[in-house]
């Protein structure tokens, strides 16, 4: 699982199941109470070797999520815009970036949305 913590101060969570199977995480807070929220669809990059999803964090911000298999990124469409990192200790690379962008309309370069990133061991 990867944390990010976005430039905003709202924390997320990337997650890998099966193979190149991910998912988004947000944190929802009600009162004192927190719960860790799926915000995202399943995006499978089985037969292709990257992909990306719009979500809106619980706190209503808008963010694309973009990932590549190790390596792949460069083959990506749009790819020189997009702010890459390794993700999940080398085994992805993603980008999160401020705004909805995929909508095939004009926009500005995107503004990467990521202040800091870890990634978090799971122990069975």
């Amino acid at each position: 699982m990867e944390s990010i913590v976005t430039t905003v101060g709202e924390k997320l969570w990337l997650t890998r199941s099966a193979h190149h199977v991910y998912s988004i995480f947000g944190m929802e807070e009600n009162r004192d109470r927190y719960a860790v929220v799926r915000i995202s669809a399943r995006l499978s990059l089985h037969n292709t070797t990257g992909g990306g999803v719009e979500v809106t964090s619980p706190q209503g911000t808008d963010y694309t999520v973009l990932f590549a298999k190790k390596g792949k990124w460069e083959e990506r469409a749009g790819a020189g815009t997009a702010s890459y990192s390794s993700i999940l200790n080398g085994g992805a690379e993603a980008a999160v970036h401020k705004h909805h962008t995929l909508d095939g309309e004009e926009h500005a370069p995107p503004e990467s949305a990521v202040q800091s990133s870890e990634t978090i061991q799971m122990r069975e």
